[in-house]
């Protein structure tokens, strides 16, 4: 999408346009010309959600062209605008003519034929796993009712708590049975986390490709998310019809981590401690992972 417009001495000039859903990244710019008297120009982005002002003008194509730009990355769709402002004083500043750019990348995902008949913030969540690399592709379709495996859950708390687990590599690897390729940074960084051993692994084996039950991704989202102690104090059920069959030490997890969304119960209210975790499953505790990190 392309535009133009004008903003005078003092004044801002706002255009309105839309962000598509599945867009991975936007990036907006203006540019104009500056004459002998030169206006301070700014530009902000904005949604129902807050504005994000625009970085210091970069001078482009030698003298006397200038040039803003903001990068959006994974922005909700919708309706956005953009704000073009004319900072300089009346009678003194003039006229700004800009011409701007808004460009998106979307990703297609036309190939997740087994996810359509859920919820949509449960594609949203998925969609959004895909994208940022926290779940791998399947090789057809999304697998969305597949287990997941001890490995997954490692890569999809690691990525999906940002800052809150660094990477982290020790000098001796810490099991046997985990490869020393791409993936050991992912089960490392868990295990070996500021806030602790994630998932409770102990002794000389991982088992990286075993099932990770629902307990156990769990704990680990709680504890990834900083609560830890609120899954130590807690002790109320919040409505799980399957409490009692619940390990007492790890209730209060449960219980937490249902109240953050971070796991869901089904729909008979049951929580199924014992049950695998699905891949549709841990791309929404992955999802609720990183909302809770804003």
């Amino acid at each position: 999408m392309s535009f133009s417009g004008q903003a005078a001495p003092w004044s801002t000039s706002k255009i309105g346009f839309q962000i598509p859903s599945g867009t991975l990244f936007a990036i907006v710019e203006i540019g104009w010309t500056t004459w002998a008297i030169s206006n301070p120009v700014g530009i902000t982005i904005s949604n129902s959600a807050g504005s994000i002002a625009s970085s210091p003008p970069t001078l482009l194509a030698g003298p006397g062209f200038k040039k803003l730009g903001i990068a959006l990355t994974d922005p909700v769709p919708g309706a956005w605008s953009v704000s073009v402002s004319n900072s300089s004083l009346p009678f003194i500043g003039s006229i700004q003519n800009f011409d701007g750019a808004i460009e998106t990348f979307a990703a297609n995902y036309s190939g997740l034929s087994d996810t359509g008949s859920l919820p949509a913030a449960d594609q949203a969540a998925i969609q959004k796993a895909l994208r940022t690399g926290i779940i791998s592709a399947g090789d057809s379709g999304f697998g969305v009712s597949l287990p997941c495996s001890r490995l997954d859950l490692a890569r999809a708390l690691m990525l999906g708590s940002g800052a809150q687990i660094p990477q982290f590599l020790p000098y001796t690897p810490t099991f046997l049975d985990v490869p020393n390729d791409f993936n050991q940074v992912f089960v490392e960084s868990v295990v070996n986390s500021p806030l602790g051993n994630l998932i409770g692994a102990s002794g000389p084996y991982f088992n990286p490709q075993a099932p990770a039950d629902r307990l156990t991704a769990a704990i680990a989202a709680v504890r990834a998310a900083g609560l830890d102690q609120a899954g130590q104090a807690t002790s109320t059920n919040p409505g799980i019809a399957d409490w009692n069959s619940i390990p007492g030490p790890y209730r209060g997890y449960v219980a937490v981590a249902v109240m953050n969304n971070f796991m869901k119960l089904d729909s008979a209210g049951n929580f199924r401690a014992g049950d695998a975790i699905t891949r549709a499953e841990l791309a929404g505790t992955a999802a609720a992972l990183e909302q809770a990190q804003r």
